[in-house]
């Protein structure tokens, strides 16, 4: 039988994660470390957790309506504000030919020929719509990046910003040792 979990139990989670980290290990906490404990304590309720439901992913990228919560009635002004604030930014301003085929895998078959329809006018021809997805996202690698950050489907996701994103990294190799972990352990 499944749990009904409290709203905003990850928020929860997140700030005894944070307490911990101030009373057990705050000698290791850089300046930086301290000034985005500050900051994020300053958000907005709902922009904490956004910003919380963000990190909980498994991926770096997240499509906007996903964050669509029953606990997060203003999601999308809270995340409008994250992202005039520099917290988030759109999957575009991450792309990187290294993190190209992470993007590319979460997107669907039909993304993916959207995007490649999009952006390959000019460019070599179209794998037949049947192709399989992993013969469409070979095609999409074959674009350059500038084409795939200008397409609108990279607007449609968001991804922490890297600052912070590094920043999320170093303490959870604080909290748990090492880097090959998420907060999926800490609950």
């Amino acid at each position: 039988m499944r749990t009904n979990l409290p709203d905003f139990y990850y928020l929860t989670h997140f700030h005894e994660f944070l307490s911990h980290l101030t009373t057990k290990s705050g000698e290791l906490l850089r300046a930086t470390d301290l000034t985005f404990l500050h900051d994020f304590q300053a958000l907005e309720r709902e922009q904490q957790a956004l910003v919380v439901r963000i990190i909980n992913r498994s991926q770096p990228w997240v499509r906007r309506e996903s964050l669509n919560y029953a606990e997060l009635p203003n999601w999308q002004l809270a995340l409008a504000a994250l992202e005039q604030d520099e917290w988030v930014v759109t999957a575009s301003a991450t792309l990187s030919s290294n993190k190209l085929p992470g993007f590319l895998r979460i997107l669907t078959k039909g993304e993916l020929q959207q995007l490649h329809a999009e952006t390959s006018l000019t460019n070599s021809s179209s794998p037949p719509k049947s192709a399989t997805k992993a013969r469409w996202i070979t095609a999409c690698q074959e674009l350059t990046l500038n084409e795939l950050r200008d397409a609108a489907i990279t607007c449609e996701f968001v991804a922490l910003a890297e600052p912070l994103a590094a920043r999320i990294r170093y303490l959870l190799f604080i909290y748990f040792g090492r880097t090959e972990t998420d907060f999926k352990q800490f609950s």
